[in-house]
């Protein structure tokens, strides 16, 4: 600050060339607290020498410390101190245009981002269960969007809202983001198990085990219902069931009602038709005796896996969306010298 008035008191002087005193502050600011003006701290400045990405940063940080060392140098005279100062006033205006840009492209990062997600909840309109929390996402989308479209106003101006907003949105094909489940030579190792003298079941228990806590990790923050499903599902019951012989059919069917149901109510509602005819054809099988359960069992636990990777890609896409939504404000704001 002394430092900072001695400039002042010396612009006084027309005969002197100087840069403001506002640009020894943005020096001193620099130097003092770089994590919080050039978003990288000293030390990774240091760990990131090679990043040639870092570069303005670490020679803007380098100068304003050149500056805070000439102006706190009692003996230098302040002639010999506003080259240095000089020299960081066009490295740091050279900065602020960086980071500008810098802001500008999370601000088309963030503007992309909503047009994904806002596409893919209209998309979902057919699905929700909760038409009326589905419109109110909806809205706050539409509302974070033009909230962002308003500081991309603000820090580039009517040409780079216009360049991004004409830029074609990202696509997202859903199909394609679903986990592959298994391997074919799982499924064919599994049927291969069950055909042995005995049958070999070691498998279900692992099946249902991870389908169990694949359910209760879609309601995380829901005690009871994880319960619920911890009941229904008592892999430990039927691991006993299973080694004592006592998984009949009857039984098995009983497990296999229990977990469709558990995925028919976390999937999506336009799906419940295609997914109660699958229930009928399963049970069909089932029941004709013409299907040996090394067919059956294979073809019922890959597609509960499948289902659970389809429920559990919309239950991610809603919770990004979300997350988006409450980090919209903590964008970074430009810059001030």
């Amino acid at each position: 600050m002394k430092a900072a008035l001695q400039l002042l008191k010396a612009s006084r002087c027309e005969l002197l060339l100087k840069p403001s005193p506002r640009t020894l502050l943005a020096a001193f600011m620099v130097a003092k607290f770089p994590e919080d003006i050039l978003e990288i701290s000293e030390a990774e400045m240091l760990a990131t020498a090679d990043d040639e990405t870092r570069e303005l940063d670490r020679t803007c940080f380098q100068l304003a410390k050149s500056v805070v060392a000439a102006f706190t140098d009692e003996a230098a005279l302040l002639e010999q101190c506003l080259p240095i100062l000089s020299r960081f006033q066009d490295l740091f205006t050279e900065w602020k245009e960086y980071d500008r840009q810098r802001v500008l492209l999370s601000l088309a990062d963030a503007h992309f981002q909503w047009v994904a997600s806002l596409k893919y909840l209209e998309d979902s309109r057919a699905d929700t269960r909760d038409p009326e929390g589905m419109e109110e996402m909806i809205a706050s989308v539409k509302q974070q969007m033009e909230a962002n479209k308003h500081r991309i106003l603000q820090m580039g101006g009517p040409g780079a809202l216009e360049q991004i907003l004409s830029t074609p949105p990202i696509t997202i094909d859903i199909d394609q983001l679903l986990m592959e489940v298994g391997s074919k030579a799982f499924w064919e190792e599994f049927a291969e198990e069950l055909r042995q003298t005995p049958p070999k079941y070691d498998r279900i228990e692992t099946l249902l085990i991870e389908i169990r806590d694949r359910l209760k990790a879609l309601v995380p923050n829901r005690p009871e219902v994880q319960q619920s499903i911890e009941s229904s599902l008592d892999v430990a019951f039927i691991a006993q069931m299973i080694r004592f012989n006592s998984l009949d059919s009857e039984s098995f069917l009983i497990l296999f009602n229990t977990i469709w149901t558990h995925l028919k109510n976390f999937g999506a509602a336009a799906a419940e038709a295609e997914w109660s005819e699958w229930r009928e054809q399963v049970l069909a099988k089932a029941t004709s005796g013409t299907l040996t359960w090394d067919i059956l069992l294979p073809e019922i636990f890959n597609r509960f896996l499948v289902q659970l990777d389809t429920i559990e890609e919309a239950t991610r896409r809603y919770r990004d969306i979300m997350a988006q939504s409450a980090q919209s404000e903590q964008i970074p704001a430009p810059s001030s010298s």
